[in-house]
């Protein structure tokens, strides 16, 4: 596997003309149906006023980070998996210096009907990176110098890769390299980057979608099927008798995310009774096709109605996330203040959005670059 870099540079510039920036490039590489980072480095190119370091000591800052500093107390292999933004006011509000991210959440829901909520500790990339400048302006993405493509190279060998093994399991599949190929190139849309600064009074976190468009709307809940069994996943809630003793349980369609008051969630009975059964079963796919957003509900379960639950008030959050063109349209969307002489942290996050429709099985294990670009947008008073 070809070693590739991620860099973080200031460009030469002056808040006269402010052409100052930063830029930072990930490669992403497949490592069965997950992703890892071999190697990087972070530098600062050219005679700038802005210094990096990842530590608050003045003698640290220069104009290169090597990948030794970077990768300090991070796995030798590093793996990316799904996470979660969501919740993200259960730290926001104790203002803590790092973003917690969620990790997916099982099929096993305990009675009460509420998924147990994981922090995840690893499968995406938090690092605290510290600016110090000479001069006090603000700092915005440089979203025309960002970039985020696919490694189509390296997702066309993946992809034969993939397709070979369905293959010998099954020898009459009709799935091609190329029907592969095209699921691996849509991993991107899962991508999210996300820029916590930690300034006070200038508490802020910003979520950026490389790939949202206008009406694109993530949302922190629903139904899953996480099993891959072809239906969602269902929970046993107890119900009880006169004496209030249990005597018997009642198997409910599961809800996930981050929803206002789950009681306001509203089902229909079941169908029909557990003795008769299911009616319809679902399609098998291979397990590469795995879609834990597209299950079935099963007729002998008490079913979610997502109509009468709205209309009873339940609501789930959504993502608050800028797309490019919202940057590149007001650059003020995303502010970073640095003053003269004052070291500035903040914490660079890339990691896979688990809600996001697209991070299905089919795009796990995909390659691709990415460059996220800094720049002066005016100067403090």
């Amino acid at each position: 596997m070809t070693k590739k870099r991620l860099i973080l540079t200031a460009l030469i510039g002056t808040i006269a003309i402010g052409t100052l920036s930063a830029s930072i490039t990930l490669a992403w590489y497949g490592a069965s149906n997950l992703l890892s980072v071999n190697y990087f480095d972070i530098t600062i190119v050219g005679n700038t006023t802005l210094k990096l370091s990842t530590s608050k000591d003045l003698d640290s800052f220069r104009e290169d980070l090597t990948s030794k500093q970077l990768k300090e107390d991070m796995e030798k292999d590093f793996l990316f998996e799904p996470v979660s933004s969501m919740y993200k006011s259960n730290w926001m509000d104790e203002q803590k210096d790092m973003p917690t991210f969620y990790s997916s959440p099982t099929h096993l829901t305990p009675s009460s009907g509420i998924p147990d909520l994981k922090e995840a500790t690893t499968g995406f990339f938090s690092k605290k990176i510290y600016f110090l400048s000479n001069f006090s302006y603000n700092v915005t993405l440089d979203v025309d110098k960002c970039l985020f493509e696919n490694d189509k190279d390296s997702n066309f060998l993946r992809a034969q890769a993939i397709q070979a093994d369905m293959k010998k399991e099954n020898p009459d599949t009709t799935v091609t390299v190329s029907d592969v190929e095209d699921s691996l190139n849509n991993l991107i849309n899962c991508l999210r980057v996300s820029i916590l600064v930690n300034v006070e009074d200038n508490y802020k976190y910003y979520i950026v979608d490389p790939t949202k468009e206008a009406g694109d709307v993530t949302t922190f809940g629903g139904l899953l099927d996480n099993d891959n069994d072809g239906y969602y996943d269902t929970y046993y809630e107890p119900h009880y008798d006169a004496n209030h003793l249990i005597d018997g349980y009642d198997e409910k369609e599961t809800i996930y995310g981050e929803v206002n008051d789950r009681s306001y969630i509203d089902y229909d009975p079941p169908l029909h009774d557990k003795s008769e059964p299911n009616t319809v079963e679902p399609e098998r796919v291979d397990s590469f096709y795995g879609n834990c957003f597209t299950g079935m509900s099963k007729e002998t379960v008490y079913t979610y109605n997502a109509t009468s639950s709205k209309a009873k008030g339940l609501t789930f959050a959504n993502e608050e996330s800028l797309s490019l063109t919202e940057i590149r349209e007001d650059p003020s969307k995303i502010n970073i203040p640095c003053y003269k002489d004052v070291i500035t942290e903040v914490v660079i996050s890339f990691y896979l959005e688990g809600w996001d429709r697209q991070c299905i099985n089919g795009t796990m294990g995909a390659s691709f670059n990415t460059k996220l670009s800094f720049k002066l947008n005016g100067g403090i008073i």
